[in-house]
């Protein structure tokens, strides 16, 4: 039996399949992700339009058939409500793209509230769209979405033993260590080690994972790093996020090769 489901829709991922067919990955508020076939979609003598849309990142509202049995749901009808053209517009842009797109296509489950991932993922795509520096929303989206997953790294205090910095901040740098949830200080972090998914920070970078997750997104987009501390923690937030989502990620390093291409040929990348 299939159910005809009503719904706002997030595009995740799109993909061919057969001559005639795409199918599409969606985050939706109730069901959390919803995979749909869209018949017909790649065929040329179908309606003008047929399968047009549906944008990466793009929100809609969509009509589809609901099978059990963990079966691809059949993509009836869709209007577009909200698109990010922006986010064509460069190389960089397209990447950090991929970044939301992936952290919520891992972040978030079958059959589950979303919500608040939902929601989040909206603001920061809106965010990504018009920010003049780039890489903080792509790092707040990605920690954001961790967040709500319940994977949110302890940054304010040593995540093992409990102990803050001197002054409140890492000036010495730690260790962001997936396997001790979060930052940890030099007495915690000896012996830790890419087996338990740790990775030392510089000061500023752990200062920036602290103004990441305390900010609202808003703010967040406003904040000013140097390069140097963007791509630290691009590195390892994405060893952090293989770790504890037990499977691989490579949005984040795949943004970091397109900046340094960027720069590389004398282009400037915000």
């Amino acid at each position: 039996m299939s159910n005809l489901v009503k719904t706002e829709a997030i595009v995740l991922s799109r993909s061919d399949f057969s001559n005639t067919s795409r199918i599409f990955t969606f985050l939706t508020p109730a069901h959390g992700l919803v995979g749909a076939i869209l018949k017909g979609a790649r065929r040329p003598t179908g309606r003008a339009g047929l399968g047009g849309g549906l944008d990466l990142l793009s929100e809609n509202e969509i009509l589809y058939y609901a099978r059990r049995g963990g079966s691809l749901a059949v993509l009836a009808e869709w209007s577009e409500m909200r698109s990010w053209p922006e986010l064509g517009n460069s190389a960089a842009r397209l990447a950090a793209s991929g970044v939301l797109a992936e952290f919520a296509l891992r972040c978030a489950s079958e059959g589950e509230d979303s919500q608040g991932a939902y929601a989040l993922l909206g603001e920061w795509t809106r965010l990504a769209a018009g920010a003049q520096r780039l890489l903080p929303a792509a790092l707040g989206a990605a920690l954001g979405l961790l967040s709500l997953a319940g994977f949110r790294p302890a940054a304010a205090a040593c995540a093992a033993c409990g102990r803050r910095p001197s002054g409140g901040a890492w000036k010495r740098g730690a260790v962001l260590s997936a396997g001790g949830l979060g930052l940890l200080c030099e007495r915690c972090s000896p012996g830790r080690g890419p087996k338990d998914g740790s990775v030392r920070l510089s000061g500023e970078a752990c200062g920036l994972l602290g103004a990441l997750l305390r900010l609202k997104p808003a703010a967040a987009v406003r904040l000013r790093p140097s390069r140097r501390a963007e791509v630290e923690l691009m590195r390892a937030i994405e060893t952090y996020a293989c770790w504890r989502l037990e499977c691989r990620m490579r949005s984040l390093s795949m943004l970091a090769r397109v900046i340094e291409g960027l720069e590389t040929a004398g282009l400037r990348c915000r």
